[in-house]
């Protein structure tokens, strides 16, 4: 019988291996993920609000002081509601209306 230590450590080990297997695209050693303190999970609301904001002609700059994100983690959303055909393309792309 496991103890709880041995236990607990074969839970992390099953943990690890499916999301690796249903995240992963290639296995590989010594890995290095990009943008890894990035935060990428966006709440609905939020995307709504951001596509609102993009629809208005807001920048990349605004949107993220409005969120309190990164540039680089806006940056990604963009291009995720881009390749999803939820928001279209604008004459000043990311930088907004120009006045």
């Amino acid at each position: 019988m496991l103890d709880s230590v041995q236990r607990e450590k074969q839970i992390e080990q099953s943990a690890i291996y499916g999301i690796q297997k249903s995240h992963m695209k290639k296995r590989r050693n010594n890995i290095y993920i990009a943008l890894g303190d990035a935060d990428f999970e966006w709440s609905l609301k939020e995307v709504w609000e951001f596509e609102r904001m993009w629809n208005e002609g807001k920048s990349l700059i605004e949107i993220a002081e409005h969120f309190g994100r990164t540039h680089e983690e806006v940056a990604v959303l963009i291009m995720d509601r881009a390749l999803k055909g939820k928001i279209k393309p604008r004459p000043y792309g990311i930088w907004g209306e120009r006045n």
